[in-house]
């Protein structure tokens, strides 16, 4: 609330009441302080942004479904249900909000971006926007192997469950796949292993990309 009696004031009397030495000019403001002032997002952001997480999580549950029926999974319902209780796990929906990938997040393949199937990966692509603000193209290149080298003794699973979560401490094989996206003439690879159809994820974006909210 304005103070009553300011207004009533002169310039010359506000003035007056500034300490000795001080001036009326205003202090710069330092524009480091300024746009970390911005970049912190508002409780409307991070709540949108919850919701968003949890809407993408609970798509993911349905890309899921129709391929575990496709292999004959007879537990389908059942993985379903574990699928959509994960993803309206709260510690887990406050534990993406918070995450901050590496500046090397799906650019190298022990970093690849996780994601749900084929759907997640296209799915993220399209969420991203280049610096021009613009969708970039893109195309699978192709599958790269597997993300980290198997512990001795242990076979690569061609077609893991992708509901199934990792074990603690559980070294991540999962085959690899190769985009080239483009934004104009620039050229971007990224990693995606789309065997991660387990929970909330990050909503970030890669480096050189943006991914604004829905």
């Amino acid at each position: 609330m304005r103070h009553p009696i300011l207004p009533s004031l002169s310039l010359a009397l506000m003035l007056s009441l500034l300490p000795s030495g001080a001036s009326s000019a205003p202090t710069p403001l330092d524009s480091t302080k300024d746009e970390a002032i911005k970049a912190v997002p508002t409780p409307e952001d991070q709540g949108k942004k919850r919701l968003v997480i949890l809407h993408r999580c609970l798509l993911e549950c349905d890309w899921a479904k129709p391929m575990c029926e496709q292999f004959g999974g007879k537990d389908c319902p059942d993985k379903h249900k574990t699928c959509i209780a994960r993803c309206r796990n709260e510690q887990a929906i406050k534990a993406a909000l918070v995450t901050q990938p590496a500046s090397t997040w799906g650019t190298i393949k022990p970093e690849a971006i996780e994601v749900c199937l084929p759907s997640g990966e296209h799915q993220f692509i399209r969420d991203l926007r280049c610096p021009d603000g613009k969708v970039p193209r893109y195309e699978r290149v192709g599958s790269v192997g597997s993300r980290n080298p198997p512990p001795e003794g242990q076979q690569l699973e061609l077609m893991p469950d992708a509901t199934k979560p990792l074990k603690e401490g559980e070294v991540d094989t999962h085959v690899v796949d190769r985009y080239r996206l483009n934004c104009g003439e620039k050229e971007i690879i990224l990693f995606f292993d789309m065997y991660h159809c387990t929970g909330p994820k990050p909503w970030a974006a890669p480096k050189g990309f943006s991914r604004p909210l829905p």
